[in-house]
């Protein structure tokens, strides 16, 4: 009995000994990152939730994911860049230096205001917007999260339904400002 055991648990030992190699690589690719997914590597939580405000919005479209987002050198005062090449390809350049120096907010901004451009099809938006603060007072006010110059974090952090509605919605003409004591 006991040999026909070892007969038996033999081969089968053996044909999952050289199966195994192959299961793993099965395995293995199907549960692997995109090249995308890992170019985000470092930027995946604001990758994340723009997806999370994409849904929310009603703005999903599964080739979102093939976007990436990298480190670069860029020239001048640019933070960040958006490039389309001539296949579709999307990418996100940050430029390292300026990253460094920014807040949380002021991160999300710039990695939002880039999405804008290469998952949204946004494109700049000089113009300011009225506001109003929580008194009613009404004036001229600071931007579109799509202004070619950056929004500040804090402006941002202080009225992000406003914000997100203006990105995913192509903005509104008021806000509402949050008064901080």
């Amino acid at each position: 009995m006991n040999f026909f055991f070892a007969t038996l648990a033999l081969p089968n030992f053996l044909c999952l000994r050289a199966l195994l190699p192959l299961l793993l690589l099965v395995v293995g690719c199907a549960g692997a990152p995109s090249t995308a997914a890992k170019q985000r590597a470092g930027f995946e939580a604001y990758f994340q939730e723009f997806q999370a405000y994409s849904a929310k919005f009603g703005r999903v479209n599964p080739d979102d994911n093939s976007v990436g987002i990298v480190f670069s050198t860029l020239r001048g005062t640019e933070a960040g860049r958006c490039e389309i090449d001539s296949s579709g390809g999307r990418q996100v350049l940050i430029d390292q230096q300026k990253w460094a120096r920014l807040d949380k907010a002021s991160r999300k901004v710039l990695v939002f205001h880039e999405l804008g451009h290469c998952v949204l099809g946004r494109v700049h938006s000089d113009g300011g917007v009225h506001l109003s603060d929580t008194r009613g007072v009404s004036f001229f006010g600071r931007k579109s999260l799509m202004s070619p110059t950056a929004l500040p974090g804090e402006t941002f952090e202080r009225n992000p339904t406003y914000y997100l509605n203006e990105l995913f919605e192509q903005g509104t003409e008021e806000i509402r400002l949050a008064t901080t004591h």
